[in-house]
This record gives C-alpha cells, structure tokens and sequence, in this order.
C-alpha cells in the first residue's frame, strides 16, 4: 500500500530491497534557497558536496563529510570492519575512533556540529544503550555528552542521529522503561529538558536489564519483566529474540503487547542476538540459531533455580531472524509450550519462489545459510526447514503471516494441520514484512495476549476484551 492505493513492488538491488519505476534512473538534484520560492538546478560543486555526505544504505561505509569536506568521517555500522575514522582530506591522514569513545560500544551514528570539527557519534553497547560523544578532531578530543538506558537519536533504529541546532541537539530519547520523548541537550552545559512527551500518559514498565553467560562463555544481554502483580508461585514466561531497542513495546515488529503480558501474570525476557559478524566471524545463519538456543536454555534454566519462572511454562515469539530462531527452538528442545509467528521460514517452495533472474536471493541463501537448490542440499534444507520437522515440533502454534509471506510457508501451514497438532494461521491483507496497519496491529496484540494466556495460564479467561476489528 503506498499513499492508500495498492502498486506493484519490484524487487532490485540485494535480498528484497525494492525500488520504484525511476530507481534505476539517475538522480536529479534541485535548489530551493532559504527564504526564497526559486527553484533551480544544483551546481556540480553542490551536487558534489551533498553525495559526500549522503547516508549509505545499511552495511555500507558511509562518508559523511564536514561543511568545506576537509573531514570526512567513515562509518560502517555491520561486519567484521564494523567501525569509525575520520580522514583529514587536506593532510593526507586518518585518525581512528579515540580508544574512550569506542570502547563504550560500537559507533552508530555520526554527524558534525555547527563548527565544522566537532563530530557527534552515537555510541551502542551491549544492551542498546546509547550514548552520545563529542569528538573534536583536530585536537583529538572525546568527551561523553549525554547517556541513557535506551536509545537516544532520531527512530527506532540503533543507526540514526539526533538532530542538530548550533548551540544545542534535540534527540527522541526512549528508554526501556518509559515511551518515547524529545529531550534538548545543551552542547556547553550538558543540562537536558524534555521539548515534548507525547506518550506521557502511557504507564511505565517495570523492566530490567539482564545479563548473563551460557556455559561455553558466551554473553547475552535482555531486559526481564516480572509479573506486575505479586504471584503466589513461578509464573510462565514469554521469551521475544532479536532487538531489546528502546521503549519495550512489543519485540522487533511490534506484535507481542509485552506489558500486557506481564499485566496478565507472565512474565517477559527480551533478548538481544549475537551473532557471528558481531564476534567477528562469517554469516553463518544456523551457527547463529544454535547460540540462541545456548542463550535461552541457558537462562531459562537460571531463571527456574532462582525460582523466577516455571520452566514447564515457557512461550517464544519472533519476527524474521527473531521468528527463525523462535521455530528453532520449538524443533530443538522442549523448552516451548506454545509459539507465535509472525514472518517468513524457510522450505523449499521458498528457494523457488524467489529464483527469478537478476536476483541475488539464491546466492544469499547459499552465503548465509548453506542452502542450494532442494535436490542439491537436502540435508542442510531438512536441517533448516520446520516444514520438514514437523514432527519434531510439540509446542501449539500461532502464525499471523503477512499477506506478502504465507505463500512461501503453505508446506508448514498444510503439514500442521494435516498432523492435527494445535495449531493456528492468520493472513493480513496488503501487509508487508512488518505489518504497519493499525487495525491488523490491534488484532495482532490482541491474538498474540489471549494466545498465551491460553496456553501459559489455563485457568485465565482468554475472550474477555478479546475483539478482531471488523471492516465495516
């Protein structure tokens, strides 16, 4: 759906970018000077300076230059080479990310401040907080401006940056704990104010930060949630793997109502991936599944000694990466009783369905994966796919697929149902990967919260105040 109408998506460039009818076209740039209606053609020089500092797409290293691009700072936000430097064009010279800055966490994202050598960086750690440095390049200075338990820049997203006045940066700030806000920070006092807080009167969550080791010594972070209500004996536990970033709304995608959940009496744990480009090692997707796997068995376990939750009682939901590892899990332990899906699983009507030319879908999945063609990698396909696992995979299962994916998953959908195991499928119409209509999200929520209250808390009523908005 693009400005309420349906168009035709036409997939180009790498995985499932997509571009419009002119995005092959080169790009026409134009003049609108302040104050003034005039619109003219941009002069090479302007052209110039503005693709210096043009934001990469995602992966990428991005050159962001200064005001007359004597500085030009080098970001690349994945990967192994994942990093910052500045390069001094007119002497020739690099300099790295000073050592206090960096080793707060991993820079992403950078901008310059008014006077043109002072680079503002965004810094990420382990439990996606952020924090913001100031780095004077020239003097080869770094100081911390402002800090945070969630994110602090311009989206949702870990690679945005706050935007930026001469003598102060307004930044949306959102912590885990509390919505999102607009907070100023004054660049020579460091004080903060809040300009707007729209979500004001949205409840806080009571949620912590966690971290813990599996036994081979791997870190994971997450934020935990108990129940908001005192229970009587170790309450069930919902687990959503991917991204803990900001205000704990509802797990990468939105779909699980996360304080909700907790209200009902079970508890939540947000994880955070790691992955083997995060320890500096080759995409490896499956390798990637079973550190999950590491990671949840391992704090599930210590969650049930503690006495925190019931290990008998644990559900798992996840969207794309987060929903791969969720069906992995279900196919490799006994740890889930019920599961929700929001996205896409690989099987082998997948690998065909995105086999047109010019794509480089197959070589992804071979990169990624090790998946080749069906006939030519059975044992990988029977080892990644849950539609050939089916047999394997005892929790009840919820899938709310978007009307551009459940093609691609009809083999899981049919064999479930044909095993007559619980099971339960959803198809929201003109959705994408992640569904944005608010009435779907609302239907999304509420499916997802009476889902798990039936199975983690059989003696909880699951209809009440459960409504699916209708078309009328």
């Amino acid at each position: 759906m693009i400005n309420g109408r349906r168009a035709t998506q036409r997939l180009s460039g790498s995985w499932f970018d997509r571009r419009g009818l002119l995005g092959e076209s080169p790009p026409r740039y134009r003049v609108v000077p302040a104050g003034s209606a005039e619109v003219r053609d941009a002069l090479p020089a302007e052209i110039a300076a503005w693709a210096a500092g043009a934001p990469a797409a995602y992966g990428e290293k991005q050159r962001i230059a200064n005001r007359d691009a004597s500085l030009i700072a080098e970001l690349t936000l994945t990967g192994p080479k994942a990093g910052l430097s500045v390069t001094l064009s007119t002497e020739g010279s690099s300099r790295p990310c000073p050592p206090e800055l960096c080793r707060k966490g991993r820079p992403r994202g950078a901008a310059w401040l008014a006077d043109s050598q002072t680079l503002l960086v965004t810094v990420t750690d382990a439990f996606k907080a952020q924090s913001l440095f100031r780095w004077d390049v020239r003097q080869n200075r770094s100081s911390l401006l402002a800090q945070g338990p969630g994110l602090i820049g311009s989206s949702r997203s870990v690679a945005s940056t706050c935007a930026i006045a001469p003598t102060l940066v307004a930044c949306v700030v959102a912590d885990p704990d509390k919505p999102p806000r607009i907070d100023a920070i004054d660049l020579k006092t460091k004080s903060r104010r809040t300009v707007a807080a729209p979500n004001a009167t949205l409840p806080g969550i009571r949620a912590k930060a966690i971290e813990w080791q599996t036994p081979g010594g791997q870190r994971f972070t997450g934020q935990f949630m108990a129940p908001t209500q005192p229970v009587t004996s170790p309450p069930p536990l919902f687990i959503t793997y991917y991204q803990c970033r900001g205000y704990l709304r509802g797990g990468t995608g939105d779909e699980w109502p996360l304080a909700a959940l907790s209200d009902a009496g079970i508890a939540v744990l947000c994880i955070n991936a790691v992955t083997q480009e995060d320890l500096g090692r080759k995409p490896d997707a499956v390798a990637d599944y079973k550190l999950a796997l590491e990671g949840i068995t391992s704090i599930a376990n210590q969650l049930a000694r503690r006495g925190e939750i019931d290990r008998t009682r644990i559900g798992m939901g996840g969207l794309s990466f987060g929903g791969e590892v969720t069906a992995w899990t279900a196919m490799h332990s006994d740890l889930l009783k019920a599961i929700s899906l929001s996205s896409v699983l690989f099987e082998p009507a997948y690998y065909w369905f995105n086999g047109a030319p010019g794509r480089d879908a197959h070589a992804k999945l071979r990169e990624w994966w090790g998946l080749g063609a069906p006939a030519e990698t059975p044992d990988r396909w029977k080892e990644v796919s849950p539609a050939l696992n089916t047999d394997r995979i005892k929790a009840a299962v919820l899938m709310q697929l978007p009307e551009q994916e459940y093609r691609y998953n009809l083999e899981l959908i049919a064999k479930l149902s044909e095993a007559q195991k619980s099971t339960e499928v959803y198809i929201f119409p003109d959705e994408p990967h992640v569904k944005f209509q608010p009435r779907h999200k609302l239907a999304v929520y509420e499916r997802n919260l009476a889902w798990f209250k039936r199975w983690l808390l059989p003696n909880a009523k699951t209809d009440a105040g459960f409504r699916v908005p209708t078309n009328k």
